[in-house]
Parts: structure tokens; C-alpha cells; sequence
């Protein structure tokens, strides 16, 4: 079974005088504007900063990749004089150990000469 519903009014009545309502609509409109105005405003003003920033984000973004680079040319510099240090200590070890060789050899000799004479006496 249907109830019935209570009569709604399909408009409000509105007790304005006649220039009321195209003056509120204008309020409106300004308000609008202004509002989009302001909403434009912020909107470049985030656009700028954003180009600011990605502008020192680039300006330090190569600055390290300088950095690096001359770390880069530094640590090439670094371990080539190493390798030739390397080269030079390896040459001076080398000579050493024919030198103790040397040595070693020239020893026994004369300690087979020492003895030789030791039992000549």
C-alpha cells in the first residue's frame, strides 16, 4: 500500500527585490574570479619555484659529477705511482736478493779458504 508523501514545494520562494539577484550573481562571479585569480597566481608562483629548484638540483647534480670526475682523475693518478712504486720496490727486492746471494756465495768461500788454511797450520 503506497503512504503519501506530504506536499514539497518544487521552488523556494525568494522575498528579493528584482536587482538583488543579478547583484548577488555578480558578487558570485567576482568572487570566482578572484578566487581563480589567486588559485593562477599560486600556480605560477609553484611553477617558478619548481624551475628554481630543478635549477640548483642540476647545478648540484654537475658539481658532484665535477667532484667525482676530478676523485676519479686523482685515484687513476694515485694507484699509477703506486704501480710504478710497486715496479721500483720490486726491482730493489730483486737486486737485494742477488746481492744476499752474492754475499752467501763470497761467505763459503772464504770460510772453505779459512779452513783450508786453518788446516794447513
Amino acid at each position: 500500500m503506497r503512504t503519501a508523501l506530504p506536499h514539497l514545494p518544487l521552488h523556494l520562494p525568494l522575498h528579493l527585490p528584482p536587482r538583488t539577484l543579478p547583484l548577488a550573481s555578480l558578487f558570485v562571479l567576482l568572487l570566482m574570479t578572484a578566487a581563480s585569480t589567486a588559485m593562477a597566481q599560486d600556480i605560477r608562483e609553484a611553477a617558478r619555484k619548481a624551475e628554481t629548484d630543478r635549477q640548483a638540483a642540476e647545478t648540484e647534480a654537475h658539481q658532484i659529477e665535477q667532484r667525482i670526475l676530478a676523485d676519479r682523475e686523482a685515484l687513476i693518478t694515485a694507484v699509477t705511482e703506486a704501480e710504478s712504486r710497486q715496479l721500483a720496490l720490486e726491482s730493489e727486492v730483486a737486486d737485494l736478493r742477488r746481492r744476499i746471494t752474492t754475499g752467501q756465495q763470497q761467505h763459503q768461500e772464504l770460510a772453505e779458504q779459512w779452513s783450508v788454511r786453518e788446516l794447513g797450520f
